[in-house]
């Protein structure tokens, strides 16, 4: 491979590598800037379109190898597979998280090339097109700067894949700069990203100012830090009930008006209905507390073999409401693609029988708090929150079991993403997280509590009930930014050299 060819793998793999590590543990938010220039010189530098493509490829893999460092150890501890199979776990979902970079790297460069589009917008529209390809891990460089939130705030109009392309734009600027040694573009991408972030913190003040005025609500988040597999041990469930019944008498004891267990905390399969509640070691409430609300996680059975991933909220009546189910389940934990043609995938990849989703989102209620219950991973998938939007919820409820990912960088990743939500949304977000970041997130991606999941316990937080319009993401999604995207390459073209300069 000759030097030419070399420097765009070269930097694409630092991208990747620079923005895994603006997350956990270093957590220096602004290295996935320094990621997304590094890429845009990388492609820059490419004189073909496959140099580009091999660019966007480094760039996937050596993002994912990093960032998700923990699988090997996951798929080892659930999973009767060995070390050396689960390091090719990794291998091959690195390979297939880098497939978007590659094919959308190689598609900025054919439209610098033969649209002759300003590099800096293909590159942005580059970017925008591999962030909304699907991936098992839908991590985009917007999360890590998280720790930032001004630098965010425009995600209530453009949604993350909009900010990420923002960003990218700005890089791309500065990456141009770079190559040409001029410090107008070094300077002109740095104001870009310094507009963003000011406007960013105007708003995060603005938003702050309404505040005091607004109904809260006062919520324990419960972290019954249940082992991932003890859930798979039918005679530890009385326990496990127990245990969710203990933390919560201390949590009421304490002044709440809601109580949140994790995702399918409560160990029991129910009814997929609303109605009564069993009482005893199978209960949510007891008489001698915990009196509820409730909201909790849970299993339930449709009938036949359809079992949902669910959450419900339970009255002091001990009755509780039609659950709410998870939309989008996880492959490999919850369902196993191509299981039905391949049946050992099932066996080695998947406990129990597996479960169906959501006909679609329905909201619950305590008091004056309409709920939207984002189940799992689902407050990283902006689809999943704006699809409650038509509901009118006022607060954003996510249940989570982090135990899969103990002692591992993935609970704070998924934290982080998190926070997207709430702005792209304006509605406060608890997290209720068993062996994981429980937190309390407002409006304006500022985390205002959070615990760690050192222990059984729980986190009481006051957020805020939000009323108000639906955001302009909200109502409109990715599409409008999308067009706006297609129109600026279409309009920023380069100048034709003139013949014989």
């Amino acid at each position: 491979m000759t030097r030419a060819g070399a420097r765009p793998l070269a930097l694409g793999a630092l991208g990747g590598v620079l923005v895994a590590l603006a997350g956990p543990p270093l957590s220096v938010p602004l290295l996935a800037l320094a990621g997304l220039v590094s890429l845009a010189a990388a492609v820059s530098s490419a004189r073909t379109w496959r140099q580009a493509l091999a660019a966007g490829l480094a760039f996937g893999v050596a993002f994912s190898l990093v960032a998700l460092r923990f699988i090997p150890t996951t798929v080892q501890r659930f999973t009767p597979l060995g070390w050396v199979p689960a390091a090719l776990c990794l291998v091959l979902l690195a390979l297939s998280q880098a497939l978007p970079w590659a094919a959308a790297m190689g598609a900025a460069h054919a439209l610098v090339e033969r649209a002759r589009t300003a590099a800096p917008v293909a590159f942005a529209a580059g970017v925008l097109l591999a962030v909304s390809l699907p991936a098992l891990f839908p991590w985009t460089p917007a999360g890590f700067l998280a720790p930032l939130p001004a630098l965010l705030q425009l995600a209530d109009a453009v949604g993350e894949r909009g900010v990420v392309t923002l960003l990218a734009l700005a890089a791309g600027v500065v990456a141009s700069g770079l190559a040409r040694r001029s410090w107008r573009g070094v300077l002109a991408g740095s104001l870009l990203v310094a507009a963003i972030g000011a406007h960013g913190a105007l708003r995060m003040r603005a938003l702050e100012a309404g505040d005091a005025s607004r109904p809260r609500v006062t919520i324990a988040l419960v972290d019954p830090s249940i082992d991932a597999k003890l859930r798979w041990d039918l005679p530890s469930w009385p326990a496990i009930a127990e245990g969710l019944r203990s933390v919560t008498r201390r949590a009421e004891a304490s002044g709440v008006d809601l109580s949140i267990w994790p995702e399918s905390a409560y160990p029991f399969v129910l009814a997929h209905a609303a109605g009564p509640t069993p009482r005893g070691p199978r209960g949510l409430l007891a008489d001698e507390g915990p009196h509820g609300p409730v909201l909790a996680g849970l299993i339930t059975d449709g009938g036949g073999l359809d079992r949902f991933n669910s959450a419900t909220v339970v009255a002091p009546d001990f009755r509780m409401q039609m659950p709410a189910d998870k939309q989008r389940l996880l492959w490999f934990g919850e369902v196993v693609p191509l299981a039905d043609v391949f049946p050992w995938l099932r066996r080695t990849f998947q406990q129990g029988a597996g479960l169906v989703s959501a006909t679609g989102p329905r909201l619950l209620t305590s008091g004056a708090a309409r709920i939207a219950v984002l189940n799992c991973y689902e407050d990283t998938l902006p689809s999943v929150a704006r699809s409650y939007a038509p509901l009118d919820p006022n607060l954003l409820v996510n249940l989570t079991n982090d135990a899969w990912f103990e002692g591992s960088l993935e609970p704070e990743m998924h934290h982080r993403f998190a926070v997207l939500r709430a702005i792209e949304q304006r509605r406060d977000l608890v997290r209720a997280v068993n062996r994981g970041v429980s937190s309390w997130i407002d409006a304006s991606g500022r985390v205002r509590a959070r615990a760690a999941g050192d222990g059984a316990g729980f986190l009481r937080v006051r957020p805020a009930l939000r009323e108000g319009e639906p955001t302009l993401y909200a109502r409109l999604g990715d599409a409008p930014f999308a067009l706006g995207v297609a129109l600026a390459c279409a309009l920023a073209r380069r100048r034709r050299p003139r013949p014989g300069s």
